[in-house]
């Protein structure tokens, strides 16, 4: 895309308006607040926690696709495969699970889940953005999606046989809860400005302190190629 925006750029007609300044915004901000929940290990804390205390085999592949369904409507779905294959591989170590398929099922419904909200992937943002779509609309169109894709995660899990299991180990994952209470409040001031009830610049700004305040490495770890994506991709349509 950077090839195809430079050829856009000298050829064609841009100017700043053509790129969507809220989308770039906004996406920055998820993508800032997203990797502090990833370094703190937030996710991956949840799962163990709850992973633990599955007692078949057919609990533990239900809980992780749940896990994969509903984490990546909050920290996208690329975190959310990130976070969850490293934790099944270890669990498949311990008890008599096949992995191909699980883990297969473990990227479908992260992707199905990520649709199903504004903030759970790029695109839905560029959607809400562009189109100024409300909270209430966006949900309206794509709730009908979650509940079948919810019905259809239920109904695979009674595919795979109900083993009985001992307890399981994974690795321990310690959290400093104050950080994390920090981190929730700047998140709904992130989700605010997404969804347009305040200046997405007060998003960015809540970010941007979060990172800066709870672990400095998040900004080697943001994925600034997405954001480059997009500028690119707004110079491309713009000429």
């Amino acid at each position: 895309t950077l090839f195809l925006a430079i050829i856009a750029f000298i050829f064609g007609h841009v100017t700043v308006e053509d790129i969507d300044l809220k989308t770039i915004l906004s996406l920055l901000s998820l993508i800032i607040i997203v990797s502090v929940y990833e370094q703190l290990h937030v996710l991956k804390y949840i799962a163990n926690t709850v992973v633990i205390k599955c007692r078949s085999t057919r609990d533990i592949i239900r809980v992780m696709l749940l896990f994969s369904f509903v984490g990546s409507m909050l920290f996208t779905n690329d975190v959310a495969i990130l976070t969850l294959v490293p934790i099944f591989f270890k669990i498949s170590q311990q008890v008599a699970i096949k992995k191909i398929v699980p883990i297969s099922l473990l990227t479908i419904y992260a992707n199905l889940g990520s649709a199903l909200t504004p903030f759970g992937n790029p695109q839905n943002l560029y959607l809400v953005s562009f189109y100024h779509l409300s909270l209430p609309t966006f949900l309206g169109m794509s709730i009908p999606l979650g509940l079948i894709g919810l019905i259809s995660l239920f109904a695979v899990s009674f595919l795979f046989p109900a083993k009985p299991i001992d307890n399981i180990s994974t690795d321990p994952v310690s959290l400093d809860h104050q950080k994390v209470w920090w981190l929730i409040l700047a998140t709904v001031i992130v989700l605010l400005g997404i969804l347009s009830f305040i200046a997405i610049w007060w998003s960015l700004l809540a970010s941007v302190l979060s990172a800066f305040l709870l672990d400095k490495q998040v900004f080697q770890q943001v994925d600034y190629g997405i954001i480059l994506t997009f500028i690119n991709f707004f110079i491309i349509v713009g000429a």
